[in-house]
């Protein structure tokens, strides 16, 4: 946990949750780099990037907006590259943990995470196509570990870096 004023009650006086919690606290900036440095300013045990995208659509026959709100977040296997390059970069910039997300949906996108650099992954999208996704992804990340001699994923974080 990161060094923060702590009151009788255990609780973090300057926490991003208003002293709410004494836990670590995960925070998902929503912006770009700027966001991510304001989460760490305000006390940000570990930062996670990145879970969606503003995206838009328009319906062509309607001539209009096909979501109610105009934007929607997008997210899955098309954001990949984006948030594998942002948790590159968060990785270099920062002295906190970085949980690496956004469109990983087998083993191998999993470990492009972590040999980029994240101390963990998470897995959204992928678990509406297959609820069982998080299994085989653990299934497969093992798989790879084992046919290369990887015992933990310590020996291969941040290696390709």
């Amino acid at each position: 946990m990161s060094n923060r004023a702590m009151s009788p009650s255990g609780r973090c006086e300057n926490s991003p949750l208003g002293g709410r919690t004494a836990l670590p606290e995960l925070l998902a900036p929503a912006g770009g780099f700027d966001q991510m440095l304001a989460a760490i300013a305000a006390g940000a045990d570990a930062i996670s990037l990145c879970n969606t995208f503003q995206a838009c659509a328009i319906d062509l026959e309607k001539r209009r907006p096909v979501f109610n709100n105009i934007f929607a977040g997008l997210s899955g296997p098309a954001v990949r590259p984006i948030a594998l390059r942002m948790v590159w970069q968060a990785v270099g910039a920062v002295n906190i943990p970085v949980v690496g997300l956004g469109g990983i949906a087998t083993g191998r996108d999993a470990l492009e995470f972590i040999m980029a650099g994240a101390a963990a992954v998470q897995v959204g999208a992928a678990n509406f196509a297959n609820p069982r996704a998080m299994e085989t992804i653990a299934e497969e990340m093992a798989a790879w570990m084992d046919a290369h001699g990887v015992k933990t994923l310590d020996e291969i974080r941040g290696c390709a870096r």
